[in-house]
């Protein structure tokens, strides 16, 4: 029965963690597309173009920003998402081959000690 109760609970706990995580995600979204939306709405029943040119490039550049936000809401909730997304931009400095390609003058080995690159940033 007790292992029941730890099952149960740790999958209530991750349920909870999912909700908090859409809810997040859902706030962000309204905020980065609320203004252009508004912006879009309002050009299209007044049929004039008074907002200011620069006004009209923020709040399209706020609501394209949406999915950069994204990266920043997962790697808060979720410590696997972190590990990975450390990986994928490990992967990419060192182009496959174990060798970091930033500096030519240094030769370091990425992966020097013989273990899973993920379990580097543990």
């Amino acid at each position: 029965m007790v292992a029941i109760w730890r099952t149960s609970r740790s999958s209530g706990q991750g349920e909870m963690r999912a909700v908090k995580l859409l809810t997040i995600a859902t706030v962000v979204y309204f905020i980065s597309w609320g203004p252009y939306v508004i912006q879009a709405i309002l050009m299209s029943l007044t049929n004039i173009n008074a907002i200011p040119s620069n006004v009209r490039f923020a709040t399209m550049w706020l609501a394209n920003c949406n999915s950069f936000s994204n990266v920043f809401v997962y790697s808060a909730m979720y410590k696997s998402f972190r590990r990975r997304a450390r990986f994928l931009l490990l992967s990419v400095c060192c182009l496959g081959d174990g060798r970091f390609h930033v500096n030519s003058s240094t030769d370091k080995n990425c992966n020097s000690s013989g273990r899973d690159p993920v379990d580097l940033f543990d």
